[in-house]
């Protein structure tokens, strides 16, 4: 490989890394930590990308903590976005990628969990407005011991989900 190939690639490297630091820390500025009101799971960092006029479903991404000794429950979850909001997994079936709905996500002990691309992550369907870069709306779970959580979701530019194609 040619010299400066390597450049060009450690350069790429370099500014996605530096890219996705910036995205990282404005998220820890800018979401509320749920730990003020609930200390037994702390929600952080959610995200989501904006969304082309018309579409009518969206996939947020948050990493939940749970800080206690016991494991937790979230029976539910909902937005300011939309009446329908599901939890959603990704499994290989056939050598097709389907999506399967789960009734309740448990989060072990002194674990985390990471709702993701491709993994475990929440579903809102028939959204009501546009997504744009920037904004922000409210998400909330239900524990089953019937406590809430509340965290904001930030809007990413949707051309950071194809990044990592350079």
């Amino acid at each position: 490989m040619k010299f400066v190939e390597k450049k060009k690639i450690r350069v790429k490297i370099f500014l996605l890394t530096f890219l996705f630091s910036l995205i990282f820390n404005s998220l820890l500025i800018n979401s509320p930590s749920s730990m003020e009101k609930n200390n037994k799971i702390v929600l952080h960092g959610g995200y989501t990308f904006e969304t082309f006029k018309g579409q009518k479903n969206t996939s947020i991404y948050i990493s939940v903590f749970n800080n206690t000794k016991e494991n937790q429950v979230i029976k539910s979850v909902s937005t300011s976005l939309s009446k329908v909001s599901e939890f959603h997994t990704s499994k290989m079936i056939d050598n097709i990628n389907k999506m399967i709905k789960l009734e309740e996500i448990s989060v072990p002990a002194k674990s985390s969990l990471f709702f993701q691309p491709g993994k475990k992550h929440i579903m809102v369907m028939n959204i009501k407005k546009k997504l744009n870069d920037g904004d922000e709306f409210d998400l909330e779970f239900v524990l089953a011991d019937g406590s809430i959580l509340r965290s904001k979701i930030k809007v990413l530019n949707r051309k950071l989900k194809t990044m990592n194609h350079m």
